[in-house]
């Protein structure tokens, strides 16, 4: 019995310490699917089947932002060690057909809701940015309370949560 509770024990350990990624790409575009930090210090390349499915487990040396690509189309995504994604996506639509399923797809359907609360918001980049100073004060001030109102009914994490904070106080310093 000790043995069984050893073997518990380390199969939760090498569970926890990698990243499963799995899912079905629509219309794929090649036989392969890229993860990658954008500085380059993380890269993996992910072998996709003739149907679209792929799978593959790997350890990151930290959490956080990574690109996920095939070809040219390409988002981003949240990873941490111990995250069971599934993913379903179009490549033809690539960042808003993505579908995230298990764990960590929590806080990855967060982020794609809070990217497309700030396409809404933003609108057209250039009546955006180019306002009197006093009026775009104001406006990403009522933006930054949108963001916020969008976390408060979010049900994430209380760690997701911190850094979802943290990340609209950078969006809006």
């Amino acid at each position: 019995s000790l043995l069984l509770f050893i073997a518990i024990i380390g199969f939760g350990q090498t569970a926890s310490t990698e990243v499963k990624l799995t899912g079905t790409l629509i219309n794929p575009q090649s036989n392969e699917l890229v993860i990658y930090k954008f500085d380059k210090s993380f890269e993996i390349t992910i072998p996709v089947e003739r149907n679209g499915n792929f799978s593959a487990k790997f350890k990151i040396n930290e959490p956080g932002f990574y690109f996920i690509k095939q070809e040219k189309a390409y988002t981003n995504i949240f990873l941490r060690n111990g995250y069971n994604l599934k993913l379903n996506l179009d490549t033809k639509s690539f960042p808003n057909s993505i579908q995230y399923e298990g764990e960590g797809a929590v806080f990855n359907n967060y982020m794609k809701t809070k990217s497309a609360l700030n396409l809404k918001l933003v609108g057209d980049a250039k009546v955006f940015f180019v306002v009197p100073i006093e009026d775009f004060i104001k406006k990403i001030a009522a933006d930054s309370t949108e963001f916020f109102d969008q976390l408060r009914t979010a049900k994430l994490s209380k760690e997701d949560e911190q850094l979802a904070r943290k990340l609209i106080h950078y969006d809006y310093l």
